[in-house]
């Protein structure tokens, strides 16, 4: 196992949100370290990342214990000694019991905050009649002549033809493969990739670039890029890696622009969302709405408010901008609504407000396989209930 796999792991066992196959994965990593500092030291700089807020019960630390020390005992031997080395499982129960007596949620901001994990036992709890299962990898792909393609009905590796392009499926994605390396000269040919709600999609286009559809999004895109530059546009969301080339890649979103040359960024334009955000993880990109403009370093934000206004956010989220594309939501003082509307395009349900519940945030992480009447338990911490009536999440309270 690498180290940011082993990383990982200690993360959602610290939120207390692995599965039993990723506990069991864990407990042989840690069987399997060979250094007992290596193993100390993974540990510490996982857990340095958390804010611990609430003192667990006893009980259930001791439980914590009780799971490390058994699978210790239970473990295979190693290099042909009768027991495992008990010296790195103390070390390793020790870190973890510390970690084990409290509960690892994410910094309270006020006291209206409601702190969001799933415990251990939320995978165990049985899909209820009525429930809704969480989204797949699915989309519509529409090529030039206008004709549409459901890509999860295709059962072999080639989808279609377009120039000299040809288009096949490899391990769940779409690429896009040129047939021979000369410039495109000819009139561009364009394609379309779109999700529906409750379905993403990732793609690689003709120069390699690859590109991640959450729900409800859009990329429109030509199946071959000129000799001169690489342009693309996008409605929803889309998390692009952008392959490094001497042509300019850039996106159109709205009547705004995004201009890179090789970068990791996150675009969100939900129109349902208050503003338009542009997230970059590496590279440098120039954000252009009217004549207003700015460039971007890493970690930095910008963002674009329905009035056309541009303000840069210097110390962005970058986790919650792209959680989306790792498999969870991460939520950082997020209105309840705002928490609503991800479930609302992952779920494909329709939110109805019964009532609104009074002003609180939530903070935390939430894993995307969960069903969403798993999901709303975790959320009904917070006391707000909700119903599901077939395509209808409804608020109660």
């Amino acid at each position: 196992m690498t180290e940011q796999r082993a990383k990982y792991l200690l993360s959602l066992y610290f939120r207390q949100g692995c599965t039993p196959p990723e506990q069991e994965e864990l407990y042989q990593w840690i069987h399997d370290c060979p250094d007992d500092e290596d193993l100390r030291r993974v540990m510490q700089e996982v857990w340095a990342d958390f804010a611990p807020t609430d003192v667990m019960d006893d009980d259930r630390a001791k439980q914590m214990l009780s799971r490390i020390l058994i699978t210790a005992h239970d473990a295979p031997p190693v290099k042909g000694l009768i027991r495992p080395m008990a010296r790195k499982w103390m070390a390793a129960a020790a870190v973890l019991v510390i970690a084990g007596s409290v509960s690892f949620y994410y910094l309270h901001r006020r006291k209206s905050t409601t702190s969001l994990a799933a415990p251990p036992e939320i995978a165990k709890i049985n899909v209820p009649k009525g429930d809704v299962l969480p989204g797949t990898t699915n989309a519509t792909l529409t090529l030039d002549d206008g004709s549409s393609i459901v890509l999860d009905t295709v059962s072999g590796t080639t989808v279609a033809s377009q120039g000299s392009t040809r288009i096949v499926k490899q391990n769940g994605q779409v690429v896009y493969q040129n047939r021979n390396n000369a410039s495109n000269t000819a009139s561009l040919i364009y394609n379309t990739l779109s999700t529906s709600r409750g379905h993403e999609y990732p793609l690689t286009l003709s120069d390699g670039t690859k590109v991640w559809l959450n729900a409800s999004s859009s990329i429109r895109f030509p199946v071959q890029f000129s000799d001169k530059q690489r342009a693309v546009s996008i409605t929803g969301e889309v998390y692009f890696e952008v392959a490094k080339n001497s042509k300019p890649f850039s996106v159109s979103v709205d009547d705004a622009r995004v201009e890179v040359l090789g970068t990791h960024f996150n675009i969100n334009a939900y129109e349902d969302e208050a503003r338009l955000n542009t997230t970059l993880i590496e590279g440098a990109v120039r954000i252009t709405k009217g004549s207003s403009s700015m460039v971007l370093a890493p970690g930095q934000q910008a963002q674009i408010r329905k009035n056309g206004s541009m303000e840069l956010n210097k110390d962005a989220d970058t986790e919650e901008a792209i959680s989306w594309t790792q498999g969870y939501f991460h939520f950082k003082d997020a209105s309840l609504e705002t928490v609503l509307r991800q479930l609302s395009r992952w779920y494909d349900v329709d939110v109805i407000y019964e009532k609104h519940p009074a002003d609180e945030t939530f903070s935390g992480d939430i894993q995307k396989s969960l069903s969403l009447s798993q999901v709303l338990k975790i959320l009904e911490k917070s006391q707000v209930r909700f119903q599901i009536s077939g395509k209808r999440l409804i608020v109660t309270n």
